[in-house]
């Protein structure tokens, strides 16, 4: 293990005293979470007035361009805000707990009356990581189709099978996916395990099982935003993505694999 280190987060501009006026809506820049293990937050506010901000978490398979909104850097599936109202000039801390994917950066709002967000506000945030020199990652890699192709497209009511992947030396995953179509989305995508190759890529296999242990990715899926998702497959060798249409027309699927490794 190394660190934990300490990084001041700063905008743009080198400002480390970052502004949230009244009910703005502000990012971060990017925080690069390759090799990092363990991670932690501290923050304070500060005011002529009165404080209150909302802090979240988002995270990315690219890393974002610019401090604005982007539609592929969202909350992580299954996360709550860090802090729904801060309203005092305090330190706090708090454990972070990122899913496996490269990129994160917090997005912090400016939150309306009753005693609505001063124009004067600021906040500081330092995020610690605690990284191993044996982690590699998270590297991302395109979910194919048997044809190594992408996106992966499922007909109405159709059931379609990714590509095998190695999960060998994985630690941490993640899945970042954006559905599409004409129509209605309606979406259930799955991980199917097992100890060998499947027989035939992309045909359904006895030997490829989703574990007992392990619930959907998603289920339902109906909307075409970007998601991003962990999961903890079982200790097998291959995975690969069972994804269900239940919609009366075709849809698509982009997705990008995140693992985290373990290389020494």
């Amino acid at each position: 293990m190394e660190g934990p280190s300490v990084n001041t987060i700063a905008n743009s501009t080198g400002v480390i005293e970052i502004p949230v006026a009244s009910e703005a809506v502000v990012y971060t820049p990017a925080i690069n979470l390759k090799h990092g293990e363990f991670f932690a937050i501290a923050y304070k506010a500060t005011s002529d007035g009165a404080v209150k901000l909302k802090l979240e978490w988002e995270q990315c398979h690219v890393e974002p361009t610019s401090e604005a909104a982007d539609v592929r850097s969202v909350v992580p599936v299954g996360f709550s805000d860090i802090v729904s109202a801060l309203a005092d000039e305090i330190w706090h801390v708090a454990k972070l707990e990122p899913v496996a994917l490269p990129y994160g950066r917090f997005k912090i709002t400016g939150l309306a009356d009753p005693l609505g967000n001063d124009a004067s506000t600021t906040i500081q945030i330092k995020i610690g990581i605690l990284g191993d020199p044996y982690m590699e990652g998270p590297h991302i890699r395109e979910v194919l189709t048997s044809a190594e192709a992408t996106p992966l497209s499922i007909g109405a009511g159709a059931t379609v099978y990714s590509k095998s992947f190695s999960l060998k030396y994985g630690l941490y995953f993640a899945l970042a996916y954006k559905a599409a179509s004409a129509g209605a989305i309606d979406l259930t995508i799955q991980l199917e395990q097992s100890h060998e190759l499947p027989t035939a890529e992309g045909e359904s296999d006895a030997k490829y099982v989703i574990p007992a242990s392990l619930g959907d990715i998603h289920t339902n899926l109906t909307d075409a935003d970007w998601h991003n998702a962990s999961f903890s497959p079982v200790a097998l060798p291959y995975g690969r993505f069972r994804i269900t249409n239940a919609a009366g027309v075709t849809n698509t699927l982009t997705a990008k694999l995140s693992i985290q490794e373990v290389i020494g």
